[in-house]
């Protein structure tokens, strides 16, 4: 009991209050005849020996008033205790366990119609679940990069492990011994036997998407790298090993401009007179074909002296079958005559 009204005495006041209470003592010793002969009229008690009183009352007297006060302020601090709002004892709490004190934030005060525009906009602005993307096939896949040649075309040896492309046909693939017409083209692929590099017998389809996995490549003429690539079908994951020559990164059968599709690869395209320019041969001489013929084009005009077609009224060339002489024939064509089929 002492030791809860003395910590009730240390929390509300501490020091203060004892010498508050020993202030309070010294008075009530100074005035103790007056007090004790008011007391005793009060009880009725009769007057004793002025000694005796002082030997006696006087310590009971003190005794009384000290217990008196000490119950009050007792009293007063279990009051106050009480009447502490729970956001103060949590802060005590936090206090002696060293806990980090949140400040609390006034309610806000929000009528029925702002609470209801509020609501209405909240579920406006709720954003729709999204589907998450489709993972690639490969995390080694790099997106196609226009800016890098392929076919083993490179200043120095190319960075192609990794990049995606797609198989063609080669420079030398098409030639006049077989129809170029014929379609789908198809490339051969090559098993690899230590270091030769042997036909596999089978075959796969111009225009097919695949990513590069390894590269085996040598420096070629200056600018040119030659070798074999191994390579993995995007559609099925299957791999097989590819000529270099027949690997490109630019899928120009998809491009508008003519000439810039023939500077990446070979194409079938339709006939329609619409230049003022008629093909003609490397004489230089007309060739007469009707509109919707299909031709050949293998490439980007190159410079054949006087006399010869001009490569900037007939910037692509290529071949057509003569019926007359079934035969494929050379020609020269202005690209605004042209439109790419395959």
């Amino acid at each position: 009991m002492l030791e809860n009204i003395f910590a009730n005495i240390i929390s509300i006041g501490g020091f203060v209050v004892i010498v508050q209470v020993i202030a309070l003592l010294f008075l009530c010793w100074m005035f103790r005849p007056t007090i004790i002969k008011a007391i005793e009229h009060l009880l009725g008690l009769q007057e004793k020996d002025e000694r005796s009183a002082n030997k006696n009352d006087n310590a009971g007297i003190i005794i009384a008033v000290f217990g008196v006060l000490l119950v009050s302020l007792y009293a007063s601090n279990t009051h106050t205790l009480e009447n502490k709002p729970p956001s103060a004892e949590r802060q005590s709490e936090q206090i002696e366990q060293n806990i980090p004190i949140e400040k609390e934030e006034p309610p806000v005060v929000v009528d029925k119609q702002t609470a209801q525009t509020t609501s209405n906009e909240q579920k406006n602005d709720t954003p729709k679940s999204v589907p998450a993307p489709k993972q690639e096939q490969s995390q080694n896949i790099v997106p196609i990069r226009k800016d890098v040649d392929g076919r083993g075309i490179s200043a120095s040896e190319p960075k192609y492990e990794g990049l995606v492309g797609y198989v063609a046909v080669g420079y030398s693939d098409g030639d006049d011994k077989q129809s170029p017409y014929n379609t789908p083209w198809l490339i051969k692929t090559y098993e690899r036997d230590k270091q030769f590099w042997n036909e596999s017998g089978n075959a796969i389809e111009h225009k097919t998407e695949i990513v590069v996995k390894k590269q085996f490549l040598k420096l070629d003429r200056n600018i040119y790298y030659h070798g074999y690539l191994l390579v993995q079908r995007i559609s099925d994951g299957k791999e097989f090993y590819i000529n270099v020559k027949n690997f490109i990164t630019k899928p120009y059968w998809t491009y508008k401009d003519i000439k810039e599709a023939a500077k990446v690869g070979h194409f079938i395209a339709v006939y329609n007179q619409k230049s003022d320019y008629y093909p003609v041969n490397l004489d230089n001489k007309k060739i007469d074909l009707p509109n919707g013929t299909l031709v050949f084009i293998s490439g980007t005009t190159g410079t054949y002296g006087r006399g010869r077609p001009d490569n900037r009224t007939h910037q692509v060339e290529g071949g057509y079958w003569r019926e007359d002489a079934q035969r494929y024939g050379g020609a020269f064509f202005n690209i605004e005559d042209l439109t790419i089929k395959y």
